[in-house]
């Protein structure tokens, strides 16, 4: 599973160094960004729902519902990671990093579980 997530993640980088660098934020950045929003919406649900099935609106996700919220999270903080560590400032801006890179790595950061913080940083 980590060796296809590492392929996956080294795919969306070469993405991301290939498209137009308009499109970087809504082709290679909004993945990680996605994931991150749907760990955070099935930890939430797992803490206040726990045992129950969720509501099925899942219609639209395109993450597979059986992974935990943890390894979304995780995933992300290394592709988020990865894409802020090989993009050149010319196809990540300054104000593309203020705006979506560090609000969402500061979440990470302050999630409650232990191996999602310690991906963060």
């Amino acid at each position: 599973d980590n060796e296809v997530r590492r392929a996956a993640s080294e795919t969306i980088v070469k993405l991301a160094l290939r498209v137009a660098v308009e499109d970087v934020v809504t082709l290679a950045l909004s993945i990680p960004l996605r994931l991150v929003k749907e760990g955070q919406k099935r930890a939430t649900s797992n803490n206040t729902t726990t045992g129950q099935q969720q509501n099925g609106d899942n219609h639209n996700n395109t993450t597979n519902p059986q992974t935990p919220a943890e390894d979304l999270l995780i995933t992300a903080s290394n592709l988020l990671a990865d894409l802020s560590s090989f993009l050149p400032p010319t196809r990540l801006s300054p104000d593309t990093a203020t705006r979506y890179f560090s609000p969402t790595i500061l979440a990470l950061a302050e999630d409650p579980n232990f191996r999602v913080r310690r991906a963060a940083v």
